[in-house]
């Protein structure tokens, strides 16, 4: 997880690789009663009769791509996690609103790609309460009683003090990742589906991309994923639950 992350870190020309995490802040644990902040440590890891789960997540959509990554899902009966952009979703609503038909998440990656590291509170709250509008005004009619978007994945993985602390009063948690292909850098579908197919263990959170350019090489490996680990027993869950 963190030798990917801080690659990624460094092939996107950040010069300062994201701290470690800090003494854990002292507030309700995550998943908590009360604590309004989703648990994703806890993810479950198979079903109740026994099979694995892997959770397969998208960054950086909805796109021109992201209705072909919903079709390959919904052909091997599973569904995905969306890290969308407000700013993108707000132009194409209808994407959105297709995860959640398809029994998707659509979660919130901020309102325009902005690191996360160092922003002032107003700026946070620009990035991140914007976007969960923008996804509660498309998907209202859609959405389970009670369920919110508080699934927040930070661009570039980056954080701060600050920002960690912002995102826990907020009710925000955040959402990393276990195995990294890299699709974004297109080192050739077959790189990235032997990657994540020789990585995918019970429980895992796989990054993957439907957005921020070609992503012809995303879907083509996706559908070398949901067939090689459908095969192993694998089933594809969304990470807000059933």
């Amino acid at each position: 997880g963190d030798v990917y992350k801080r690659q990624t870190w460094v092939l996107l020309a950040n010069p300062q690789p994201p701290l470690p995490t800090p003494t854990p802040l002292s507030l309700p644990a995550a998943g908590a009663p009360g604590s309004g902040v989703p648990d994703v440590d806890n993810l479950a890891t198979h079903t109740a009769d026994g099979k694995p789960i892997l959770y397969l997540t998208f960054d950086d959509g909805p796109s021109g791509y992201t209705q072909q990554m919903l079709d390959l899902l919904e052909t091997y009966g599973g569904q995905g996690t969306f890290f969308v952009l407000g700013k993108v979703a707000k132009a194409k609503p209808d994407l959105i609103r297709a995860e959640v038909q398809g029994g998707s998440y659509p979660a919130n990656h901020t309102y325009s790609h902005t690191s996360l590291e160092g922003l002032g509170h107003e700026e946070f709250v620009a990035e991140v309460e914007e976007t969960r509008q923008v996804i509660l005004e498309i998907t209202e009619d859609l959405l389970q009683p009670g369920q919110d978007v508080r699934h927040l994945r930070p661009p570039y993985g980056a954080t701060d003090a600050n920002t960690r602390q912002y995102a826990a009063d907020a009710g925000y948690a955040f959402v990393l990742w276990d195995i990294d292909p890299q699709d974004w850098r297109r080192p050739g579908a077959k790189v990235v589906s032997d990657h994540v197919v020789r990585e995918a263990y019970p429980g895992a959170i796989v990054l993957l991309h439907d957005g921020g350019g070609d992503r012809t090489q995303s879907v083509a490996a996706l559908e070398t994923i949901l067939r090689d680990l459908s095969s192993q027993g694998y089933v594809f869950r969304n990470i807000y639950g059933p």
